[in-house]
């Protein structure tokens, strides 16, 4: 008896540890489709594009075939969400991806790669097929088609990166197809296939401009022009936006579109970003013009010390820590949204205000933003522009500004043009107000004539 206790003891045991193995293996099997899923789309992720990539560059080591990494973009997705919500804009990117798997031939692979891209994996005898495969890939993507019976078209653009010769890794084709689509958009067509001499001259493009803005920062050739924020609700000045802005040593200007994203790239941008704030913090010392906003870059919200220096140069120019304003756009927030929190709470812990710049051009939400130490939201012209001739235009809007003061936020709109624009901004009860209907931004002793002209002008009628 006691000899069939202990049989039955051990078989039990065996049974508990087989499913337990079973299940371990099964959260595993969980665990690993996850990591390689996009959670949005249910597509194949990043991660997904590099293990085909690389099972694809072994079968060509062994002469089987040859493969291509294609990029897609879809420029004006952006455009299409802001309209029609972010799950439609996740509903075509899938529909796209199941199209190109379907009609594409070669294609073996389609993959969610970025907000609004998509990585694909093709295949096909010889490397001159690959040109034949993109133009048929990019006549897919501008076919319209039809979600929840609208009919979308949509503006794409596609990079193909190929091994050449090359013996490649698969972050190496990705880079190509990323270098091959920066070269269409350039260019302003539908694809392009990757080529050596593109790395060339976009790096030796990069490289001399780095160089150049290095010693524009020690030369002084940097400076700041000043934006007034107004208020909606009286039409006086409530502060500016600080935009940086290079004059070279011919004394022209370098558009800020050109010399910004290398500079965000690099660690030069620590050094900008501390030219910023101590020109910042030295116009700040003028009442008319504080209270100052300032612009971090994405790569700033990951520098615990440029925060602290901010503080400290705020703290030893002995000024009221509400003279500055720090301005993060929501697509930077959603990079590190984590660590961007920790280092915002820490400025507001100082007096230092926070301002969400280009609210509802990216995937920020107000449940997200309600977690965020956020002192003023501003709204993207793109929702501004239209109110005039809009209504659905203005209800959105209304119920934007609207959700900001839910929040305990002011509400800033950007890029006002016209009195219309103004008044019906100010009757939605929006607080601030920029744009060129005031003052494109301008040199800081431009900017102070105007608000003495202002001045002035408000005088006369009380003296008449």
């Amino acid at each position: 008896m006691e000899w069939l206790i202990r049989s039955a003891g051990l078989l039990g045991v065996g049974l508990f540890a087989g499913l337990w193995r079973n299940h371990a293996r099964s959260e595993t099997l969980k665990r690993e489709k996850a990591a390689r899923t996009d959670p949005t789309t249910g597509m194949p992720n990043g991660v997904s594009w590099v293990a085909e990539l690389e099972s694809a560059l072994a079968d060509r080591s062994r002469g089987n075939s040859n493969v291509a990494a294609v990029l897609v973009k879809v420029t004006d997705l952006s455009d299409i969400t802001d309209v029609a919500g972010i799950e439609v804009g996740d509903r075509i990117l899938r529909f796209l991806g199941i199209q190109m798997k379907r009609r594409a031939p070669g294609t073996t692979l389609t993959t969610r790669f970025s907000s609004s891209e998509l990585g694909l994996v093709v295949t096909a005898p010889d490397t001159s097929a690959f040109k034949k495969i993109a133009r048929q890939l990019h006549d897919i993507a501008t076919t319209p088609f039809v979600i929840d019976g609208a009919t979308i078209r949509i503006e794409p653009v596609l990079g193909l990166g190929h091994p050449n010769e090359d013996e490649v890794s698969p972050m190496e084709l990705i880079r190509r197809a990323r270098v091959a689509l920066r070269r269409a958009q350039l260019q302003q067509i539908g694809w392009v296939s990757y080529e050596p001499t593109f790395d060339d001259s976009h790096r030796h493009d990069a490289i001399r401009l780095i160089a150049q803005a290095d010693e524009a920062i020690d030369n002084g050739e940097f400076e700041l022009h000043y934006q007034p924020k107004m208020r909606l609700s009286n039409d006086c000045p409530a502060g500016v936006e600080g935009l940086a802005r290079w004059r070279d040593q011919d004394g022209d200007y370098v558009p800020p579109a050109e010399f910004m994203p290398k500079l965000e790239n690099t660690s030069l941008i620590d050094k900008f970003s501390r030219f910023v704030i101590e020109t910042a913090i030295k116009a700040a010392y003028s009442r008319e013009l504080a209270p100052v906003s300032i612009n971090l870059a994405p790569r700033n919200l990951s520098n615990d010390h440029l925060i602290d220096a901010l503080i400290a140069a705020v703290q030893r120019a002995s000024l009221p820590t509400a003279s500055l304003e720090v301005e993060i756009t929501e697509g930077a927030l959603m990079r590190q949204p984590k660590t961007a929190a920790i280092l915002l709470q820490k400025l507001r812990d100082h007096g230092i205000g926070v301002s969400i710049d280009d609210f509802g051009t990216g995937y920020s939400s107000f449940a997200y933003l309600r977690h965020l130490p956020a002192t003023n939201l501003k709204i993207d012209q793109q929702f501004v522009s239209p109110i005039e001739d809009d209504e659905r235009a203005r209800r959105l809007l209304k119920a934007m500004i609207e959700g900001g003061h839910a929040l305990g936020m002011t509400v800033t709109a950007e890029g006002v043009e016209t009195p219309g624009q103004a008044s019906t901004l100010a009757e939605m009860g929006c607080d601030f107000g920029q744009g060129f209907l005031w003052s494109p931004a301008v040199p800081q002793e431009q900017l102070r004539e105007w608000l003495a002209s202002r001045t002035t002008e408000k005088k006369q009628p009380s003296e008449a």
